[in-house]
């Protein structure tokens, strides 16, 4: 498992980069799940397509999914639930469909939108204990802003649960 930590200083600098690193991850032959919170689903779709990838293979294979951040991570009641189960339902497909393993591009903004750290918190450690020795690259895009309002002890939490942090401009 690879799970990184990513700053981006805007959603224009997040979507080039995000283009670029699912070329990468479709190029080798990986699943594709984005849980996105400052772009729209359409938004991010419509990025793909003008980037000149076949969505609708990728969507109809499921190679790609893009998924509303906050019914990724929480029930229909408003608990939280992870994305843990989500993943390891695509490592199963990755399996099965002779895929190269999964990469998850979840940006963190819900979190700070709905005022919820400590499900942050809890995430980030969910990730690190649970899918350790899994076929899996997790990228966790926080937004500048948003980073800045958390207290130290959290930004060395996240920083020592992550391989690497990141800044993108």
């Amino acid at each position: 498992m690879i799970h990184d930590l990513i700053l981006y200083k805007n959603i224009n600098v997040l979507k080039d980069w995000c283009v670029d690193f699912c070329r990468e991850a479709l190029d080798s032959n990986e699943i594709v799940l984005i849980l996105s919170e400052y772009d729209s689903i359409k938004y991010a779709l419509n990025d793909l397509n003008n980037n000149n990838f076949p969505l609708g293979k990728m969507k109809n294979d499921g190679s790609l999914v893009i998924v509303d951040s906050k019914k990724g991570f929480y029930s229909l009641l408003d608990r939280f639930v992870g994305i843990i189960i989500m993943v390891k339902m695509l490592l199963t497909r990755s399996e099965t469909r002779r895929k190269n393993g999964v990469t998850v591009i979840s940006d963190t903004g819900i979190f700070f939108h709905l005022d919820r750290i400590d499900d942050l918190i809890k995430h980030e450690s969910m990730i690190s204990s649970t899918l350790s020795n899994m076929t899996v690259r997790i990228i966790c895009a926080y937004n500048n802003n948003d980073y800045a309002h958390l207290n130290e002890g959290q930004k060395q939490l996240l920083q020592y649960r992550h391989d690497n942090v990141v800044s993108i401009d």
